[in-house]
């Protein structure tokens, strides 16, 4: 297999996909190939053409569909729309990831207008959340194999520092912020230094050295944050627990903006993002800018 051959590019709407998205980013860097998500915005002006020079540049398009991916692309200016319509005129090999209990059905259709409608004729594959590590087997012995019909197009030179900083920017995360419901939440973050049964993809865990804790309406905001002293399997449930290396700290909360004037309208699993933004961010906006609802 070539080096192009090992060129992903990885298509998702972030308000509803980045944690799985960046799940299978990660995986498949663990697993030697070159994949490319952009996690935080590009600039306006700059946006359209290095994202679609690098669809250009990858011989593999996987594109993440979950309840409320395709909705917005009936839009004829959808980015999504935008970037599967590009994958296709370039005959890249496309492989649909189905997560979240996504199917393709008639009431998908009507979304899926023009040449969108083309892609439930792609070889798809569900990916499970307690089977994530099978699913990505799969798809990587056997989706990844099937070549692309279209010619590669290589980065632009003057693109290629951009282009490494995004592939920087999402392969950094070290931190696992959890949900938690107040009064429940109390007891086994505060008192007893651990959380129980989060469903963590194997390749995330070697990333992982800090956990914070965000509580559930009324406090709506992340409050504390421990380090992180190891990630155990717990039995034999898929599920895993997070031991802390030293009891968790109050930090100065940070909110959820409310009446629905930020980006993060809810938050009910866990994110991922880096321990630095704990320090600095105001909202849960700046905790998790890729998060773009």
């Amino acid at each position: 297999m070539s080096d192009a051959d090992k060129t992903v590019f990885i298509s998702y709407r972030r308000n509803v996909a980045s944690f799985i998205a960046r799940a299978v980013f990660m995986d498949l860097r663990f697993g030697g190939y070159d994949a490319f998500m952009d996690v935080e915005s590009i600039d306006a002006g700059e946006f359209d053409r290095i994202i679609l020079n690098q669809i250009a540049a990858r011989a593999h398009f996987l594109v993440i569909l979950t309840p409320g991916s395709i909705e917005r692309c009936a839009e004829p200016g959808d980015w999504l729309r935008r970037e599967i319509e590009e994958a296709m005129r370039l005959q890249r090999n496309i492989v649909p990831l189905l997560c979240n209990g996504f199917r393709f059905t008639s009431e998908t259709e009507k979304y899926l207008t023009g040449e969108l409608s083309r892609l439930a004729r792609y070889n798809s594959l569900p990916i499970y959340a307690e089977y994530f590590d099978e699913g990505m087997a799969r798809l990587r012995h056997r989706f990844l194999k099937q070549p692309a019909p279209g010619a590669i197009i290589p980065t632009p030179v003057v693109e290629l520092p951009i282009v490494e900083e995004k592939i920087q920017q999402a392969a950094t995360v070290d931190t696992i912020v959890v949900p938690g419901k107040p009064a429940l939440s109390r007891q086994p973050f505060l008192e007893q230094n651990r959380w129980n049964a989060v469903r963590i993809q194997d390749t995330m865990i070697p990333l992982l050295k800090h956990i914070a804790l965000y509580q559930t309406a009324p406090v709506s905001a992340i409050t504390h944050v421990a380090p992180i002293a190891s990630i155990e399997p717990r039995k034999d449930t898929g599920k895993s627990v997070i031991h802390f290396a030293s009891p968790a700290e109050a930090i100065r909360p940070i909110p959820l903006i409310k009446g629905g004037q930020g980006r993060i309208k809810t938050f009910l699993r866990f994110r991922y993002t880096m321990f630095e933004r704990l320090k600095f961010a105001q909202t849960l906006d700046e905790v998790f800018p890729d998060a773009d609802e």
